[in-house]
């Protein structure tokens, strides 16, 4: 992953246990206010396909893994209330290992 990084211009950073508890803390108090919008909750929505959908664009809904059941891991549950089979929550590991990948611009590559 380090070679890529440096390959495709971006970087890769796994934070220390203290700074990953925090950027979950974060995490959870933003999946909280997009859980109580209605229209972010429709957006996400929007982005689930279904089998036999002939979509070039969006999240297959076999893809949606299931929610930790413990709730330290923030998700953004997709499905919702959707009639779509749900996975079973599960314990996620206690100390989940994290790793922020970004670069320093925005855009698409062509070619």
């Amino acid at each position: 992953m380090i070679t890529a990084e440096h390959t495709q211009g971006a970087r890769l950073e796994v934070p220390d246990i203290v700074r990953t508890r925090r950027l979950l803390r974060l995490t959870r108090t933003g999946e909280v206010r997009n859980a109580s919008h209605p229209g972010r909750t429709a957006e996400a929505h929007r982005w689930l396909t279904v089998p036999g959908t002939d979509s070039g664009y969006g999240i297959p809904v076999t893809a949606v893994g299931a929610l930790d059941a413990s709730g330290r891991i923030p998700m953004r549950d997709f499905t919702g209330q959707l009639p779509v089979p749900h996975l079973p929550a599960l314990h996620f590991e206690r100390h989940a290992p994290v790793a922020l990948l970004w670069t320093a611009r925005t855009g698409t590559r062509t070619g």
